[in-house]
């Protein structure tokens, strides 16, 4: 019997539903900020947004899985070539880590 979602599978998936919250834009106060306030305008953005964050989160997983990849490492050199693979490879942690200082930072207002 196959199982629907394995656990690499559910690595990925909570992965990226981690990088929507910790981005902030998963929270109520950011698609108030967002998109809310501006009516009718706001809602049709909104839900551009959530097309595309579906279409392409779908498209990252699926080239992941592809390639096999278990790092950003693995899936940069799947879908870049040769020397923009190092770059992208060096700049990802860089704003990863800038990401989690500014969350550590923003533990300070609590």
């Amino acid at each position: 019997m196959r199982r629907i979602l394995s656990g690499k599978k559910m690595m990925f998936a909570g992965l990226y539903l981690s990088a929507l919250v910790g981005g902030g834009f998963a929270t109520g106060r950011e698609v108030f900020v967002y998109f809310v306030r501006f009516g009718a305008a706001g809602l049709s953005g909104c839900l551009a947004a959530c097309v595309l964050l579906g279409f392409f989160g779908e498209r990252i997983l699926r080239v992941s899985f592809a390639a096999s990849a278990d790092c950003t490492g693995t899936f940069l050199r799947s879908v870049t070539a040769g020397r923009a693979a190092s770059f992208w490879n060096a700049v990802v942690p860089f704003f990863s880590f800038c990401g989690y200082v500014t969350v550590l930072a923003g533990f300070r207002n609590l």
